[in-house]
């Protein structure tokens, strides 16, 4: 059978349900807010003291709740004083000071404690000396190291001062003038050792002889001739020759001789490129008849020619071949 009090309707409350029935529904709600507990302690009680207490009470809320302790505390005048090792004044403390606060028995602190600082010696030079010797070749002058609390011990130095005077090494020369060549250069010197400035040497000159462009050191191997030039150096000097091979040009060498065969005979000859051209002699004339020849000629083509030479047919007239020349 269904459980009734399921059917009634859960109260809305503002501070919190008051009772439940048996199918867990709200049926009344709280009247005020729930109760937070506030404790405090009697008059004259407090929660701590420093300077001890004389009796104790009990922390006790608005609603009669209790918890906690409160304490009556005794009454304390404080007495301040310094650690062991400090005083209340840095009087006479040249090298300065640690601070710490004055304490009472009690716990509580107020004021200032202070405790000089040892002091270590540290001993320097004055300004422009150092603390050795060496390197003063021309003497010196001393002072005392001193330390900042102005005690003094140990002895500082000051070379004195040093002219320079720089020169070049044997072999070299304060001006590259005159190096044509070249120069190698070094620092001038002090005795002292310092450096400064430059020092010249100038460079010797060895010759290195060279063929201008196209030419070459031997004439070896130049068929038709050879032009010639002088062999040079850098600087101008000359010694040697130097050969450029001739080409040949079958068109350009023997300039009116030519590679025929000549069939009046060879009025001159020229050897070019291996080869040899001709100048021929002309062609002997003939002198046109009017159908007499004289002794040993005869007659053709208007034209007297030697008895016995063939005429030359296809030819202009006149033209025949003698082997003579008339």
């Amino acid at each position: 059978e269904a459980n009734p009090d399921c059917s009634v309707s859960s109260k809305s409350c503002s501070y919190g349900c008051a009772s439940y029935n048996s199918c867990g529904k709200c049926t009344s709600c709280e009247s005020a807010p729930p109760h937070t507990h506030s404790y405090s302690c009697p008059s004259g009680y407090s929660t701590s003291c420093s300077g001890g207490y004389s009796s104790t009470a009990s922390k006790t809320c608005s609603c009669g709740a209790k918890s906690g302790t409160c304490y009556k505390c005794t009454s304390h005048t404080h007495s301040y004083s310094c650690p062991s090792g400090y005083s209340t004044s840095s009087s006479g403390c040249s090298n300065g000071y640690t601070t710490t606060s004055k304490t009472c028995s009690c716990g509580a602190k107020s004021g200032t404690c202070y405790k000089c600082n040892t002091h270590t010696h540290s001993y320097t030079c004055p300004s422009g000396y150092s603390t050795s010797s060496s390197g003063c070749s021309n003497g010196y002058t001393t002072a005392s190291k001193t330390c900042s609390c102005g005690a003094k011990s140990g002895t500082c130095y000051k070379c004195t001062a040093h002219t320079h005077n720089y020169t070049c090494p044997s072999g070299y020369s304060t001006s590259s003038s005159g190096c044509s060549y070249g120069y190698t250069t070094t620092s001038k010197t002090c005795e002292c050792g310092a450096k400064s400035g430059t020092c010249y040497k100038c460079k010797t000159h060895t010759h290195s002889y060279s063929c201008p462009s196209g030419y070459s050191t031997s004439s070896s191997g130049c068929s038709y001739g050879y032009t010639t030039a002088d062999k040079t150096c850098e600087c101008g000097a000359k010694s040697g020759t130097c050969y450029k091979c001739k080409s040949c040009s079958y068109t350009s060498e023997c300039p009116g001789y030519n590679f025929v065969s000549c069939s009046y005979g060879i009025a001159d000859s020229c050897s070019a490129c291996g080869t040899t051209k001709y100048k021929c002699k002309s062609r002997p004339l003939i002198s046109p008849c009017s159908g007499s020849c004289p002794l040993g000629m005869r007659y053709t083509n208007r034209c007297c020619c030697p008895s016995g030479e063939p005429i030359l047919s296809g030819y202009r007239n006149c033209d025949c071949c003698i082997n003579t020349v008339q």
